[in-house]
């Protein structure tokens, strides 16, 4: 039976890095922004974006030391798109027939260039600002949309890197295919090796 590529205490390492970063990510993919709390929200999205770029280094590195990498390539996420209707309030976020390998969001999130959140209608409806708009214009924008911040949306990511397309999807259902089909398997690898990480086998 072939051996683990990695070290044991890396391969341990990186396994509880993953597994905190997961724990804390999956709750905030499962959240919506608290109303009114503006500095509240900037902290969760500073402290999650700090979450997720560690937890895709170390999930990258833990694929390579366990030998699951080109498997992880193979599980693909389904993209998502925004559709604006003619009311704002009418902005829905819809699954695209379109696809990207999980492996690939580690690799763009580990090298992004722009890495944005959208966890409010208003969110996405800034999109709409002009990019030569004036600060009056601006102002008067989030003025008269400000009700769309109260309608809340589970976090979707938009990331890019240098030689990357723009990836839009959503958090929790990234996190959940990473979990069960990525997670989960090369961790059974490395119990097959003989490297047992998992609370059932280590705790007395």
């Amino acid at each position: 039976m072939a051996k683990l590529a990695g070290r044991t205490d890396s391969i341990r390492l990186g396994y509880t890095t993953i597994l905190d970063r997961l724990a804390r990510l999956t709750s905030y993919a499962n959240s919506y922004e608290v109303e009114t709390e503006t500095d509240i929200n900037q902290r969760q999205n500073s402290l999650f974006v700090d979450d997720f770029i560690v937890f895709a280094l170390n999930a990258r590195r833990f694929l390579t030391e366990v030998g699951y990498a080109k498997e992880a390539q193979k599980v693909e996420v389904p993209l998502v798109k925004f559709n604006i209707g003619e009311k704002p309030e009418d902005i829905i976020v819809t699954t695209s027939r379109a696809t990207v390998s999980a492996y690939r969001i580690l690799n763009i999130a580990i090298h992004h260039k722009m890495l944005d959140v959208f966890r409010s209608k208003f969110d996405v409806y800034k999109l709409l600002i002009p990019r030569a708009a004036s600060d009056d214009e601006i102002i008067d924008f989030y003025v008269l949309h400000q009700d769309l911040t109260r309608q809340g949306l589970h976090p979707v990511l938009a990331i890019k890197s240098e030689e990357s397309k723009i990836v839009v999807f959503q958090l929790s259902v990234f996190l959940r295919i990473f979990s069960e089909n990525i997670f989960h398997p090369a961790v059974e690898r490395c119990e097959e090796r003989g490297l047992y990480l998992t609370s059932f086998f280590t705790e007395s």
